[in-house]
């Protein structure tokens, strides 16, 4: 089994239709040991998918554990992990080992048949498909994603035309941004994303980037954690991560602010 969160068409919605006239914030809880980064352009997230109640009624132990290997997305892992940890206080017996690695980790671990169950934060291929033709694909949530930057930087609003730039390396210094500003740098900036085994990462290139190669300065990071502490430590920096994570990152050492999103006049 493959068990997936979909990001078809959900950024698409917060830089088209996502605007907000206030300066309303939330915050959520991470693992970075600094200041928290703080989002400047967010994706406009449907309902959450229901997931159904496990019981948490003790059953009797027969004494012979069944393990369940589940790899793949980083996304997908704090979802699984609590229906895991519900599961296991349930039944005695069941032993579910669960790791990241990223969704290609995930889809080629399902597909070799060394896990049960693979995850993914992006849909399966036509190729992977075919490739692993017995692949049964479960969507369980949709999610969105979010563009930060460390605390420090003065931007107000961000346009999806500048992250895109940003990304791509035409566009090198907050200076060239209407209102950003990181006092006691030089400016630059310091460009965050994730490595090529992320499903985030696909979707991103795909929709943010049109399928353009980003920037060769970009540092590559292995999971939405290690973005946020890298932003959250670098006062130039600027990444993007999984909107399902304010929910589901481990930890409390920080604090995420989401003021407004922007929208460019159409």
């Amino acid at each position: 089994m493959l068990i997936t969160l979909s990001l078809v068409a959900v950024i698409m919605l917060a830089f088209a239709a996502g605007c907000t006239g206030n300066g309303t914030k939330t915050t959520v809880a991470t693992t970075a040991p600094t200041a928290s980064p703080t989002v400047v352009a967010t994706t406009q997230m449907p309902a959450s998918t229901p997931v159904a109640q496990v019981t948490t009624q003790s059953l009797h132990s027969t004494g012979q554990k069944q393990t369940i290997r589940i790899s793949g997305s980083t996304t997908v892992l704090p979802i699984v992990q609590k229906a895991a940890d519900q599961y296991m206080a349930a039944h005695p017996d069941a032993d579910i080992q669960i790791t990241g690695g990223g969704s290609g980790v995930g889809i080629q671990a399902i597909g070799t048949k060394t896990v049960d169950i693979g995850m993914s934060s992006r849909e399966v291929t036509k190729d992977e498909m075919t490739k692993y033709p017995s692949f049964v694909v479960t969507t369980v949530a949709q999610d969105g994603i979010a563009v930060i930057v460390n605390p420090s930087n003065e931007i107000k609003f961000i346009t999806q035309d500048q992250v895109k730039n940003i990304y791509l390396g035409t566009i090198t210094k907050w200076t060239e941004i209407n209102g950003a500003n990181v006092p006691g740098t030089n400016n630059q900036i310091v460009v965050i994303g994730r490595d090529s085994a992320s499903g985030t990462r696909t979707y991103f290139d795909e929709v943010v980037l049109l399928k353009a190669t980003p920037t060769k300065n970009m540092l590559e990071k292995n999971s939405n954690g290690a973005v946020l502490q890298t932003i959250a430590q670098t006062p130039g920096s600027i990444g993007y991560f999984d909107w399902i994570c304010q929910q589901g990152c481990q930890g409390s050492a920080y604090l995420v602010e989401f003021p407004a999103v922007y929208c460019p006049d159409s």
